[in-house]
């Protein structure tokens, strides 16, 4: 099964650029998802969820660190990566403020009992 990637970036050239690298790595079977901005982006995840998400720190519509929560919340077990070409310290330390509870804690994850696996 493709590794789904979702890119969210109103960076169009950088975004479609991406997706071509990822898709393009004859080592990777992936899909990418592109969404110009940050509405668009938690729609997408919603409906197709991803493993990775990159998402640009500044879009017209959110900023990347707002959009944790909601991206976490469509897809708790998909890692997010921040981007940006306009990096401040007090960005970096809001996006360190917001941390996941860990992925199939007993009581803190629906989506865990519907993964296959080892029983805990």
């Amino acid at each position: 099964m493709a590794a789904r990637v979702l890119v969210i970036d109103d960076n169009l050239d950088l975004a479609s650029n991406l997706a071509d690298i990822l898709e393009g790595a004859r080592e990777l079977e992936v899909s990418v998802t592109c969404a110009p901005e940050g509405q668009s982006g938690v729609l997408a995840a919603g409906r197709e969820g991803f493993d990775v998400a990159i998402v640009d720190v500044k879009l017209p519509d959110a900023t990347g660190v707002d959009l944790i929560r909601p991206l976490r919340a469509a897809s708790p077990l998909g890692e997010i990566i921040l981007i940006t070409g306009f990096a401040t310290v007090d960005t970096a330390i809001s996006a360190r403020s917001i941390r996941p509870s860990p992925p199939c804690a007993p009581g803190r994850s629906p989506s865990c009992s519907s993964r296959s696996g080892p029983k805990s």
